[in-house]
């Protein structure tokens, strides 16, 4: 398994942007303050550039994927109002050599900020990417969402001032949940900021429709955190498998529960004694084993060569910007387990041979088991259907043994 330094799901971040946006929508906009503009009339943002104008300001990153996958989408908006008194500015607080270099290889279309010391993304709260404002000729925040959401009908409204804006009415309280990252507990962090020294827990979830998992290494210290989700979840998270579907849940936790795990260590852990320890901790929480065994199964063997969109990470400059749209082909071979329930069964070599994403980005969030297969193989993967022994894990009550 590829530990990413820091990962949430997409339902996570948009829960968390949507409420910290309410708090802007109908007020008037923070200043925009940007240390210098690329593809604008001037290098940098008149102080009355704006004035009277409708502003679509867009919040992304070069290696934000769903900013990247919201490209097309804005690029068509922008072209469609084009002729019309609407700017689009799109913010982000990296370095400009590495913007200037971005844009070289992928289309953006309208106005970009260098907001290179935060301050413009300080003054909108802006915690998750991407985050889209719409700001109409008075001044006043309109709008305030995901830009997939932002329709030409939407804009079309603003610049007649007729749009009235979705107010999202106030829910009743929950137990507050904190920020959180790999080896931080939401329950915790909602209530004290200084980390604890050592954390090891399982619990039933208290995540509310949405989950995730998290990883942090640095500095002596190790933190993993996975919310919301089920055992064999957890087991293939631990035991570094492809997907759930290779663990076989013998025992008698049901697969329905969710599960809260935090691991954290201030010093001396990496990460192999992380996931031991973790094991460990599963097996003693639920008075189970984990334990390693082989079934015969039908499986997708997958293979590839002499495709011209599949490159080898030797040919690969991994400083240029729009290599973090590159995907390793193993990375997609186990999301395609994960869509379709059946293993498949790959080359080694898939860990070191990429495909470029950014092409079908928008389509392949979206994308079900079979339309993932169907892409793969337009793009020079072969699959072909067999019956291997391959290696699971099973989960036995302690009882049982």
């Amino acid at each position: 398994m590829k530990h990413s330094k820091f990962l949430l799901t997409a339902a996570f971040l948009a829960a968390f942007f949507q409420t910290s946006a309410q708090d802007l929508l109908l007020r008037k906009a923070p200043p925009i303050k940007l240390k210098t503009m690329l593809q604008a009339p001037q290098r940098q943002l008149p102080t009355a550039g704006l004035a009277g104008k409708v502003v679509v300001l867009e919040f992304w990153a070069t290696w934000c994927h769903p900013c990247m996958a919201n490209v097309p989408h804005l690029n068509a908006l922008q072209q469609h109002f084009a002729d019309s008194n609407v700017v689009f500015l799109s913010v982000t607080d990296e370095e400009e050599n590495k913007v200037s270099a971005f844009l070289q290889k992928r289309k953006l279309m309208g106005w970009i900020g260098i907001d290179s010391n935060d301050a413009t993304n300080k003054n909108y709260g802006i915690a998750s990417w991407p985050a889209t404002f719409v700001i109409d000729a008075a001044g006043v925040i309109v709008y305030a969402g995901h830009p997939e959401e932002l329709t030409e009908q939407v804009i079309s409204g603003i610049l007649r001032g007729t749009y009235e804006p979705a107010v999202k009415k106030a829910e009743p309280e929950e137990a507050p949940l904190g920020n959180w990252g790999g080896g931080d507990d939401p329950v915790y962090t909602a209530h004290f900021s200084q980390k604890p020294l050592s954390v090891q827990t399982i619990r039933p979830s208290v995540m509310s429709g949405f989950g995730g998992t998290g990883f942090n290494q640095g500095g002596g210290r190790l933190g993993i955190t996975l919310l919301g989700l089920n055992l064999p979840s957890v087991v293939s998270y631990i035991d570094e498998l492809p997907s759930p579907i290779r663990v076989l849940n013998l025992s008698h936790v049901k697969d329905n529960l969710l599960w809260d795990v935090i691991f954290y260590r201030n010093k001396g852990c990496d990460m192999p004694k992380a996931l031991h320890d973790l094991s460990l901790l599963v097996e003693e929480t639920f008075s189970m084993t984990i334990k390693d065994t082989t079934v015969l199964t039908d499986v997708l063997v997958a293979s590839y060569s002499n495709s011209s969109t599949i490159m080898n990470e030797k040919n690969i400059n991994f400083n240029a910007p729009e290599a973090n749209m590159y995907h390793p082909l193993k990375e997609l071979f186990d999301r395609l387990e994960n869509k379709t329930g059946q293993i498949i069964d790959y080359p080694t070599d898939a860990a070191n041979n990429y495909i470029d994403l950014f092409p079908v980005l928008k389509a392949y969030y979206k994308m079900n088991g079979g339309e993932l297969k169907a892409w793969l193989e337009e793009e020079g993967v072969m699959f072909l259907e067999e019956r291997k022994m391959v290696k699971m894990e099973v989960l036995r009550d302690s009882e049982q043994l």
